[in-house]
């Protein structure tokens, strides 16, 4: 699986990795919590205003597509090609050996479970590291950065969702 700052490492054949994905919008909230750039903010529209002032924005919207696609960091002008960068994100998505969502997690070990008949772990199904924010409303600011922002990763998360619900729908309908 890739780890929180892993680049996909281009050598290894996409059959071989285990991806586990985020929505974006929970991402970004998640790295200005972390990164504590929102510590003493009091209501979701002040969190937002922050987060949309901040030069860490646009990185932020598109991380998990720097991770998972090296090649746009390489073709910065794939990033300013919407239909080409989902392209090679539905491409890279549809070779990987499983794909998960992390706002599903019960449901995507399951996945993994049926795709590759192995036994579970006694505590694999808790997610050890929930978010806890504090002091305001993730799904508000969510609607005010879907409202007023668009973020790049959503072209390689809506490929990997719909990916991750075709398999599940197949080949473990019993986990969801």
């Amino acid at each position: 699986m890739m780890a929180k700052h892993t680049y996909r490492n281009t050598s290894l054949p996409l059959q071989s990795i285990f991806l586990s994905i985020r929505d974006p919008v929970s991402r970004m909230i998640s790295q200005f919590v972390m990164e504590r750039d929102l510590n003493v903010v009091v209501g979701s529209q002040e969190a937002f205003d922050i987060m949309r002032r901040s030069p860490k924005f646009d990185r932020f919207s598109m991380y998990q597509t720097l991770l998972i696609l090296p090649e746009t960091k390489k073709n910065v002008s794939l990033l300013s090609d919407p239909t080409e960068l989902k392209r090679i994100a539905c491409e890279t998505i549809s070779k990987v050996a499983w794909v998960g969502l992390t706002g599903q997690f019960d449901c995507s070990v399951c996945l993994l479970h049926s795709m590759y008949e192995f036994s579970p772990h006694p505590k694999e199904h808790f997610n050890m590291r929930p978010a806890k924010l504090v002091g305001f409303n993730e799904s508000e600011i969510g609607e005010l950065i879907r409202k007023n922002a668009t973020l790049l990763d959503d072209f390689i998360f809506d490929c990997a969702k719909a990916r991750f619900e075709r398999d599940v729908l197949s080949l473990a309908p019993h986990c969801c």
